[in-house]
């Protein structure tokens, strides 16, 4: 029986060993006071949820961060030509740069686009993925638009 037991202790433990972390929630800016040092901290499994507010920044996901979401605070409410019922705004001021696949970027408010990137754009996908989502933001001002090569 003492055996027994030893045996089922042992099988537990290297269950529980072999399961890998869960996917993390980084808040901005209770965890990290900027998006970039939120993307920056995660890794390609994580969410980075971004309170209503101004940032202005601009954000790189770099490659090796696939399948990171990034979550302003209208993610999941429709934008454009029938919009939900939208909150206050996530507002980035600048833009997002995505070398990752699999990169979701749901429920932000976009303006002036963004230079620094080396093209003027809300988003700026220099390798796109077809796995990337681009969803419910809405983009405003001169340049404010997902731009790929």
């Amino acid at each position: 029986m003492r055996q027994i037991a030893i045996l089922c202790a042992c099988i537990g433990l290297v269950s529980f060993v072999g399961i890998p972390a869960g996917a993390a929630v980084i808040n901005v800016p209770a965890d990290h006071a900027t998006i970039q040092l939120a993307v920056s901290a995660a890794t390609g499994v994580d969410t980075v949820v971004v309170a209503a507010g101004l940032y202005t920044e601009d954000v790189t996901v770099v490659a090796g961060k696939d399948g990171l979401t990034i979550e302003g605070a209208n993610a999941g409410i429709a934008a454009g030509r029938v919009p939900g019922v939208r909150g206050a705004e996530s507002i980035v001021d600048g833009g997002f740069q995505l070398s990752s696949a699999s990169v979701t970027v749901d429920g932000f408010q976009v303006i002036n686009g963004n230079t620094s990137f080396g093209a003027v754009g809300a988003i700026y996908m220099p390798s796109p993925s077809a796995t990337d989502i681009i969803k419910n933001n809405i983009f405003v001002g001169d340049g404010s638009a997902c731009l790929y090569p």
